[in-house]
């Protein structure tokens, strides 16, 4: 059975469908062609593309983000997304010598984070892991589907993803991560909560007729 997504009325009021609950990620699954995919984003920003659906007519029509403008009227909406990328991944080595990657999810402490883990092999808890000479972490917890992970190091762990840390790109991105991908901004005026990966591709500003 097939979902019937949640709509806003007529009178633009939020109305939860009573099938809403029943919404799978499947339903919003769409074919997308990997050449139709940017890489790397505009170096001219305002040359970025923005897709305009005409909520009356159902129409769509191919814009380049200037124009937004245009299409706002004085009771609309603007929804920013102003979210930034830190670089949260880190690539270190086992014991063993195995490759081993380490995504932050959050900042617990100056020394401790809850992060994800890729390796080719389960982790046994607790697990040692050596990110450089003078850098060195141990996995000590598991919780749920992440681990806790405390540093041995003489920086901070900001610093230490200011120094060596890659930006986490999208698995849709095939590339490594540039300079650019960066935040651009001190380190150390970051959130205590990292913000989830984003792609600069796309630029996600919405706007809602109130």
């Amino acid at each position: 059975m097939v979902a019937t997504p949640c709509r806003f009325d007529s009178d633009s009021r939020y109305q939860r469908n009573e099938r809403c609950d029943a919404l799978q990620i499947s339903d919003f699954h769409y074919l997308l062609p990997s050449e139709l995919i940017a890489q790397f984003p505009t170096k001219t920003r305002t040359e970025s593309k923005l897709l305009f659906l005409n909520k009356k007519t159902g129409e769509t029509q191919d814009l380049l983000f200037p124009a937004l403008i245009d299409l706002l009227e004085p009771s609309d909406l603007l929804v920013f997304n102003n979210t930034h990328v830190i670089p949260a991944r880190l690539y270190g080595k086992k014991k063993t010598g195995g490759k081993i990657e380490i995504l932050i999810e959050r900042i617990l402490s100056e020394k401790e984070a809850l992060v994800h883990v890729k390796s080719n092999k389960k982790c046994k808890i607790p697990m040692e892991i050596q990110f450089d000479e003078n850098i060195n972490a141990t996995l000590f917890e598991k919780d749920e589907d992440f681990f806790k992970i405390k540093f041995d190091m003489t920086c901070s762990l900001l610093n230490l993803l200011d120094e060596r840390g890659h930006v986490p790109l999208p698995p849709y991105i095939h590339r490594s991560d540039t300079k650019d991908d960066q935040l651009k901004r001190s380190m150390q005026k970051s959130r205590e909560r990292l913000l989830p990966p984003r792609q600069d591709c796309i630029l996600m500003n919405l706007f809602f007729r109130c």
